[in-house]
């Protein structure tokens, strides 16, 4: 039992200590914060309102609060991230009275009214008191933005999501009108909280939730008899249409921050719901009665839009719609983990009592993994709750467009439910599971190129597949996975590793052996685990040390039986992973069976195959004891692991799953080390026989076995569907042919083994541990071999810019600059003492110091080379950059710092090139501006006469500005006439009578003589991209220009790597009019009748 208590209490601080790498969002960069309700009320009574106070001691996602403090106090706590949503002292106060006072549902929806038919508006209505509040105004936000989404009119393909119109459409179009509007003419979503949880414990409340959308198809307050009151059918498109905005809410809520608010929001609420519970009334008197919210504009009507959308014929759809958001809690008690602990922390590290907010000093942990794992049943909603709540779309079916329909129906006031919280104590505890037991690929498509090579428009998809129900996988083994994947992706040998002595032959002046890396593995974790396997089997072998374990004897001990076989021959040793079996069904591949076997034969030419009796039976019983040995010796437990491991990794690359983003965002994860090149000699003279060598290794080259488990296929579809209903109360039945893919953890069983799915994607694209989603837009291979891939990634921390739109950026990882303006003279230049290096992915930043003579040539170098990946940033003779990292891929930079080429492996195949355009470029798919004379009236300047006043047109967005002429200016030119709101800072006079202007971005556009467009130069610390090309292939960019006058990428073009080829691909990016990128289009071409010929979609 002692020992029992101490692993779990090892468990538990494993769960504190480490954050879980597979979370939806990251912690990385973000504080945990606690904040004193009582000291910060005591500050505003008299009469000092502080930034601290105002914004909640800058807590932006809340997720516990701390009570019973013996003072009287109430404390919340949750983390400061940079790029969430600020959180207000009013939303705190008003989250307490709609818990304490008011005693209902915070909830906003919009209801028509008996003259809605004639006025064409309807009314807002608000409970909880949250009417005329930043509160109320936020839940109104995301409400109206439900409402855009459903109709189509915010686009949202980008993130996976179809709007309600066109969703319907396309099946009224396969099924028919009748079963899909006139059957069923009502469906109501609204947003809400989904699989709401807590953790109650001594003087503290932890919550988790997230944010999900519901859909009915019951109508509201139906008072026409005509309209009936339940749905005879249940369209597919309304349970598509809530599952897509569930399973995508962390993307929408990235790209919109109206979404983003409602998470913290709810759980707010949630917080001071549980506060009640508790009795904390008391401590609470100045937030519930004294505090004065701020009041905030909150409308009270709102127009019935009304969206149409012709079927065919002469049908049409119609749809009106009306909308809502409510904070129906239905908590469930989670017992995992001891959250106490947080408490512990919280009180501990406040310096004194009059504290008002304060950094708690506990790092890297994620609380929306805390018991994330623990299953439940989704609460249950009544019709009658159904048919008062939500977004509520009516569908009709006109005979023509400008066809009007009535309101067949009148609402009561909606009216939430009581909020009741629910304990259950006998749910499943999430643990955190070391076993990777599969891998799961989704959305993988592949069409055949030209010349030998292969195009894969697959998004890179994937999932990992641990043992155990609602199970975590381990931190440190999704790094060794990490690991593992990164010596097989980009290499064209299997990992291993081999101890020989030098020459070949053991002699007295010998004092070491030589170890060889094979693969790309040197400077590995991996690399760490096979030589120190390797190394101490051979002091077992050479009996140097001994194993504490019954029977077994070095071969020594072995020969005094059986004898030497050949004399003066070496022989070898080697462990080779032996029958791992994989079950295998679609694209789901589970780990079923394996073991690590010790292989040996003699050293020679003629005899290999061959050993002796002695080596036969050491290397048996080795093989044989093998996983007792493991329980008493962990490194060949790990070299199991990572035998496994490099398996699924060889399995992804050969299934040809594009990885280069799931490399570089978790390559700050690697495990590494400093590989040592040479080992001590072993040494020990024989008992039986005079002078023996011993040569061998590790050869991670499994042959693996895949068996079709249909059992396991079962299963999985099975919990995938029923794990990506979740919120849907009444969904229609999928059809079978329909694909499901994981998009939240998922548990399943197959045979007597549970399994718990952990996705390393969102509903379209990759996401890593820092936040950023990443899409794979086409993905090229030759001969199995991974080539070029087009990634664009979505940094939450940058999203006003990006080469694809708002948040959008091109894959580069690295960036440097100099740390300061501290310079030093080195040979004939004055260089920067120290440099930074940006890792633009994970958003950190290493600074490296210039050292002379560290390595063979100068270069800047870690402080702490242990610590870091990186082993230096070298100078190049044309005052370029090179840098090397621990992997032993390369990177480099340009005198400015941009990233030029990429090494992934000593092969030219895997050198990655990015060409800029740092002049003039006209690289765009439509001349984005031109200029023309205002009117007829004209200046003298100079020794001419010019236009007074000149239209600067947008042509792409039909936008016209009005500049006029000022010769008194620092630089004489046209200066617009809307000073600040102007998308242009000067319009300048060229000698060969052209225009240059010069944007507030920075760029410079060229115009011709005539005044039309020429080329931009993008502005200092712009990016445009002209190319990247990699094994062959080249991806060249488009440009357009976003509403707001930024330069962003229209089209990249894949095509052969040589002269005047021809692009085989096309990918096309649109964007909204606030710059967001809403929808990509792939489309492929062919050759026919020797020119390139659009082949449709791909």
């Amino acid at each position: 039992m002692e020992c029992r208590g101490r692993r779990r209490h090892f468990r538990v601080l494993w769960l504190l200590v480490f954050a879980s790498v597979l979370s939806s969002a990251s912690h990385a960069g973000a504080e945990l914060r606690a904040f004193s309700l009582k000291a910060a009320a005591e500050v505003i009574r008299a009469g000092v309102n502080s930034d601290e106070v105002r914004y909640l001691g800058r807590i932006t996602r809340p997720f516990a609060v701390v009570y019973a403090t013996g003072d009287g106090d109430v404390v919340l706590v949750g983390y400061n991230d940079p790029g969430a949503a600020v959180l207000t002292a009013d939303c705190l106060a008003v989250a307490l009275r709609v818990a304490f006072v008011r005693d209902e549902e915070a909830s906003v929806s919009i209801d028509p009214t008996p003259d809605t038919p004639k006025s064409g508006r309807m009314a807002v209505n608000f409970t909880g008191g949250i009417e005329r509040t930043s509160l109320g105004k936020a839940f109104l936000e995301a409400d109206i933005l439900l409402k855009k989404l459903a109709l189509g009119d915010l686009d949202a393909h980008i993130a996976g999501i179809r709007s309600y119109l066109e969703l319907t459409v396309d099946e009224a179009r396969q099924r028919g009108v009748d079963p899909v509007v006139a059957g069923s003419p009502y469906a109501r979503f609204w947003w809400y909280p989904i699989d709401p949880r807590y953790e109650p414990s001594h003087g503290i409340f932890a919550v988790g939730l997230g944010v999900g959308a519901s859909v009915s198809q019951h109508p509201s307050g139906v008072a026409n008899k005509k309209v009936p009151a339940k749905p005879q059918t249940t369209p597919e498109a309304d349970a598509t249409f809530a599952r897509t905005l569930t399973a995508g809410y962390e993307e929408l809520a990235q790209e919109f921050p109206a979404l983003a608010a409602l998470k913290p929001l709810f759980k707010l609420l949630a917080l001071c719901k549980l506060l009640k519970e508790a009795g904390e009334a008391p401590a609470l008197e100045f937030w519930l009665h004294e505090y004065n919210v701020q009041l905030v504009h909150t409308p009270e009507e709102y127009p019935l839009l009304v969206k149409k959308a012709k079927l065919g014929g002469q049908n049409s759809l119609v749809l009106r719609i009306r909308g809502g958001v409510e904070c129906r809690l239905l908590l469930r008690r989670l017992r995992d983990g001891d959250i106490s602990a947080v408490r512990d922390a919280v009180l501990k590290s406040r310096a004194d009592s009059s504290a008002i907010s304060w950094r708690v000093p506990i790092s890297n942990w994620n609380p929306d993994v805390w018991s994330v794992g623990s299953q439940f049943e989704v609460p249950k909603i009544g019709s009658d709750l159904k048919r008062r709540l939500g977004c509520s779309l009516l569908k009709d079916c006109a005979r023509h467009l400008d066809a009007e329909a009535g309101l067949p129906f009148s609402l009561g006031r909606y009216a939430p439910p009581t909020w009741q919280p629910r304990l259950q104590r006998d749910l499943f505890k999430g643990a955190t599971s070391s076993n990777v037991g599969g891998v799961m690929l989704s959305g993988r498509a592949y069409v055949a190129g030209t010349e030998g090579a292969e195009a894969c428009v697959a998004r890179g998809n994937f999932s990992l597949v641990v043992g155990g129900e609602n199970a975590r996988v381990d931190p440190l083994v999704f790094r060794k996975f990490i690991t593992a994947l990164w010596c097989v992706y980009y290499s064209e040998q299997d990992p291993g590793i081999s101890i020989d002595p030098i020459g070949g032959k053991i002699t007295p002046e010998t004092k070491k052996h030589l170890v060889r890396y094979i693969g790309r593995v040197i400077n590995t974790d991996l690399a760490r685990v096979m030589r120190q396997a390797d190394y101490l089997m051979k002091k077992w072998a050479v009996g140097t040390e001994l194993p504490d374990y019954r029977g077994f004897k070095p071969v020594d001990g072995w020969m005094r039986h059986y004898g030497l076989g050949r004399s003066g021959i070496s022989r070898r040793f080697w462990f080779v992973p032996e029958q791992l079996r994989f079950r295998r069904g679609g694209d789901l591949v589970l780990f079923d069976s394996g073991r690590m076997r010790l292989h040996t034969e003699y050293d020679l030419d003629g005899l290999r195959g061959q050993a002796s009796e002695a080596d036969r039976r050491f290397a048996q019983f080795f093989t044989d004891h093998y996983d007792e040995l493991a329980q008493r010796y962990p490194v060949y437990k790990e070299l199991l692991e990572y035998a496994k491991l490099v398996a699924l990794a060889k399995y992804l690359k050969e299934q040809g799953v594009p990885l280069l983003w799931f490399l570089l965002a978790h390559k700050d994860l690697v495990l590494t080390e400093d590989s040592p090149g040479t080992v001590d000699q072993l040494v020990k003279g024989s008992d039986y026989i005079r002078g023996m060598t011993l040569m061998g290794g590790v050869n991670l080259s499994p042959k693996s076995q895949y068996v079709y488990d249909e059992e396991a296929v079962a299963a999985i579809r099975k919990a995938l569907a029923l794990g990506s209903e979740v919120g849907a109360a009444a969904t229609a039945a999928r059809r079978p042919h329909r694909p499901v893919v994981a998009v939240r953890p998922v548990s399943f069983r197959a045979g007597n083994r549970d399994y718990t799915v952990l996705p390393q994607h969102s509903l379209t694209s990759g996401k890593d541990h820092h936040g950023n989603r990443f899409q794979t837009d086409v993905a090229v291979r030759r001969d199995g071999s991974p080539g070029l891939e087009l990634v664009r990634y979505f940094d939450p921390r940058r999203r006003d810019s990006g080469q694809f739109g708002r948040g959008w950026h091109l894959l580069i990882p690295y960036r440097v600059r100099p740390a300061d303006e501290k310079t030093r003279e080195f040979l004939n230049a004055v260089i920067p003492v120290r440099m930074v290096v940006e890792n633009l992915l994970a958003g950190r930043r290493e600074v490296l110091t210039f050292s002379p003579d560290r390595y063979a040539c100068a270069g800047y170098v870690p402080e702490k080379p242990q610590g870091s990946q990186l082993i230096g940033l070298f100078l190049m003779s044309n005052a370029s950059f090179r840098l090397v990292d621990k992997l032993g891929n390369q990177f480099h930079f340009d005198p400015s710092g941009r990233m030029t080429d990429m090494f992934l492996s000593p092969s030219p195949k895997h050198h990655m090139h990015i060409a800029y355009a740092d002049d003039f470029t006209a690289a765009f798919v439509q001349p984005p501006y031109q200029a023309r004379p205002a009117d007829g009236q004209r200046v003298a300047f100079l020794n001419a006469r010019i236009p007074k006043r000149i239209r600067v047109t947008d042509r792409i967005h039909n936008h016209t500005e009005l500049l006029t002429f000022d010769a008194n200016g620092r630089i004489p030119g046209y200066v617009p006439n809307e000073g600040r709101t102007s998308r242009f800072r000067i319009a300048a006079l060229l000698t060969n009578g052209g225009l240059e202007l010069l944007d507030r971005h920075g760029n410079r556009i060229r115009l011709t003589p005539g005044w039309d467009f020429d080329a931009i130069r993008p502005a200092p610390d712009g990016q445009i991209v002209r190319s990247v090309s990699m094994g062959g292939h080249k991806v060249k960019f488009a440009y357009t220009l976003d509403r707001l006058g930024r330069v962003v990428i229209a089209t990249a073009a894949f095509c052969p790597d040589k002269p005047r080829a021809v692009p085989e691909y096309i990918v096309r990016y649109e964007h909204d009019e606030d710059g967001r990128l809403c929808r990509v289009e792939r489309r492929r071409f062919v050759r026919a009748a020797g020119r390139a010929a659009r082949h449709g979609h791909v």
